[in-house]
């Protein structure tokens, strides 16, 4: 049912999922490492917003590489179905002409007209 592509595209995204959990994981552990350490609220509070703004900046660009990535297999997807399904029309073409060869025939055969 899936391709190789299938499958590799999965194994891409996961990857790129379990990046992310590691990010997150990594922030938060830094935050409540920053919110027990002896530091005074004000520096405590600076640290915490500059990891939160590195993360909104890290995780932003993995969801645009997420974005693509899905747009691409998308895309990707669209070509394969446009293409079967010009096939299959054509297939489909050539049996009604046989059908219609095939009365033809018949009609001829019976003396019909």
């Amino acid at each position: 049912m899936f391709d190789s592509s299938d499958t590799q595209h999965r194994e891409g995204a996961d990857r790129k999922a379990f990046g992310l959990g590691l990010l997150v994981g990594a922030m938060v552990g830094a935050s409540a490492a920053l919110l027990l350490a002896p530091a005074s609220g004000e520096q405590t509070r600076r640290k915490i917003k500059r990891g939160a703004r590195r993360l909104y900046v890290q995780s932003g660009e993995l969801a645009g590489d997420l974005w693509e990535d899905a747009d691409d297999r998308t895309r990707r997807l669209r070509k394969q179905a446009a293409r079967k399904l010009k096939g299959g029309m054509k297939r489909g073409s050539k049996y009604a002409q046989g059908a219609v060869e095939l009365v033809e025939t018949g009609r001829r055969r019976l003396g019909w007209r």
